[in-house]
C-alpha cells in the first residue's frame, strides 16, 4: 500500500490491530513458556540426581518425574559438578552414586555435612556397595538412605517418598503437582 492508503486508514482502526497483535503475541509466548516456567518456578520440590552414568541418570529422572508430576529435577555427572550446583541453588534431596570420576559420591557427602545450608539436606546413596565397612562408613558422614543398584521404580520412589516425608516436602510436592483431569463421563 502506498502512503496515501495508510495514512487514510483511521487510527481507531490502526490501534484494535496493534492490541489484536499483542493479545496474539502475549498468548503465544505465555503458551510456549508456561512449561517451562511452571516447572522452575512453581514447582516446589527439587532434587539433584548425581551419577557419572547417564543412562542411571536418565532411569531415576524418569521414574521420578512419572510419580511425582511436578518435582524439578537437575543431574550432575559427578560429585566435583554437584557441588557447583549445589552452590548457586537449593535442592530439597540429593540422590547420588558413590563411585564416580572426580569426587565421589561419600567426599560430596562428606562436604555436604559440612556445609550449615545442606546439613539436613536428605542424601540418599545410590549404589552397588552393601558391604558392612561402606555402609559404616556412609552412615558415620550422614547418609540418609541408601538405594543398591539394580533397583526398581518402585524401591526408588518409597525411598525418595520416605526421604521427602522425613523433610516435611510431601505436602509441597502434591501442591506442586499438576492437576489431573477427571472423568466426568
Amino acid at each position: 500500500p502506498d502512503q496515501e492508503q495508510v495514512s487514510s486508514v483511521c487510527p481507531e482502526k490502526r490501534l484494535a490491530a496493534a492490541l489484536i497483535w499483542n493479545a496474539f503475541f502475549i498468548g503465544l509466548l505465555t503458551l510456549c513458556w508456561r512449561p517451562f516456567m511452571q516447572e522452575r518456578v512453581m514447582s516446589k520440590v527439587s532434587v539433584l540426581v548425581v551419577d557419572d552414568a547417564p543412562f542411571i541418570r536418565d532411569l531415576i529422572k524418569k521414574g521420578l518425574r512419572s510419580h511425582f508430576p511436578g518435582i524439578r529435577i537437575e543431574d550432575a555427572v559427578n560429585g566435583r559438578k554437584a557441588q557447583q550446583m549445589l552452590d548457586r541453588d537449593s535442592f530439597d534431596l540429593i540422590l547420588c552414586d558413590w563411585e564416580m570420576p572426580e569426587m565421589s559420591g561419600l567426599e560430596l557427602l562428606t562436604w555436604c555435612r559440612a556445609q550449615e545450608k545442606l546439613k539436613t539436606t536428605p542424601f540418599i546413596m545410590v549404589t552397588s556397595r552393601g558391604d558392612k565397612e561402606n555402609v559404616v562408613q556412609a552412615i558415620q558422614s550422614g547418609v540418609s538412605d541408601f538405594i543398591g543398584k539394580p533397583f526398581s521404580n518402585e524401591q526408588l520412589t518409597t525411598k525418595v517418598r520416605k526421604a521427602l516425608g522425613r523433610a516435611g516436602k510431601l505436602g509441597a510436592l502434591a501442591a506442586s503437582a499438576p492437576a489431573r483431569p477427571t472423568n466426568t463421563g
